[in-house]
């Protein structure tokens, strides 16, 4: 799932790039911090005109930034959220408000429980700002508006479906009843492990709400396996990042922060939402 999303968002920008005239080179650290360095000080030595960064690591963001902003090059920090010191090196926050889409998805799901049930929560990869937002924003969310439901326990297995399906299944032996609703971080791989683990067990009544929306998420939406998704646009996301540069280089006045827009996808509305993107 995070391949898949990685390319749509890859081609996206140099297709964004393309239409107003820009040159781009694109380089996937394939979720490894130590590569995503390693690009940053490539991309340092050929001068560029500027640095859009999606920085895997919230907490080391403001570092990677500093680097650059230091070389003096404009950075532009894409899609995921760094830690608030580091708008402090950066011109300019495209992309989704992270917060805000996970906490509509929860109320949406603390509604479906009636205020009443266990949940548990896997994450996106450790350290990440998805990580953060797509876990302590649901679990604030459901403490806040519904403190009667329990939030059973988190883990971190990744995006393998093979991984989650271990996971949820361990929850099912364990928890038995008192697991009501999972959420995801990922509405691709990880919701197809849990759905694949909540259907050898025989527990279709176990509501489970992701992060989305891939093609996967999107089938498994129509088939009622998956309750809801938010809608996150990869071409949205990677055209305003474009956008946000190419008024930059015009001279235009650019906002610090541009989120792009969401919603809550069902089955009822999903089918305004194809093709998916990713």
């Amino acid at each position: 799932g995070a391949h898949a999303w990685t390319t749509c968002y890859s081609d996206a920008f140099k297709a964004s790039c393309e239409a107003v005239g820009m040159t781009c080179d694109v380089y996937d650290p394939n979720w490894d911090q130590s590569t995503q360095d390693a690009y940053i000080d490539q991309a340092i030595n050929e001068q560029p005109d500027a640095i859009v960064l999606i920085p895997l690591s919230a907490d080391h963001a403001a570092q990677q930034f500093k680097k650059i902003t230091d070389a003096g090059i404009p950075a532009f920090c894409s899609n995921t959220l760094p830690e608030a010191d580091a708008m402090n090196f950066i011109l300019a926050y495209t992309g989704p408000n992270d917060w805000y889409q996970m906490r509509n998805l929860t109320d949406k799901l603390g509604e479906e429980l009636g205020g009443q049930g266990g949940v548990a929560y896997i994450t996106h990869n450790v350290g990440t700002s998805p990580y953060y937002a797509r876990t302590y924003g649901p679990m604030s969310e459901l403490a806040t508006k519904y403190p009667d439901i329990q939030h059973l326990d988190v883990q971190s297995p990744g995006f393998e479906a093979s991984a989650v399906k271990q996971v949820v299944s361990d929850w099912i032996t364990k928890y038995g009843d008192q697991l009501n609703a999972i959420v995801l971080a990922d509405d691709s791989d990880q919701a197809i492990g849990a759905v694949e683990a909540c259907t050898a067990a025989g527990r279709e009544d176990i509501i489970i709400v992701a992060a989305g929306i891939s093609k996967q998420g999107a089938e498994l939406i129509q088939s009622g396996d998956l309750k809801y998704a938010s809608y996150q646009s990869c071409q949205a996301d990677a055209g305003l990042a474009v956008r946000t540069v190419s008024e930059f280089f015009c001279g235009e006045e650019i906002s610090r922060v541009s989120y792009i827009g969401t919603d809550i996808i069902t089955q009822e509305n999903v089918e305004q939402f194809l093709p998916c993107q990713w």
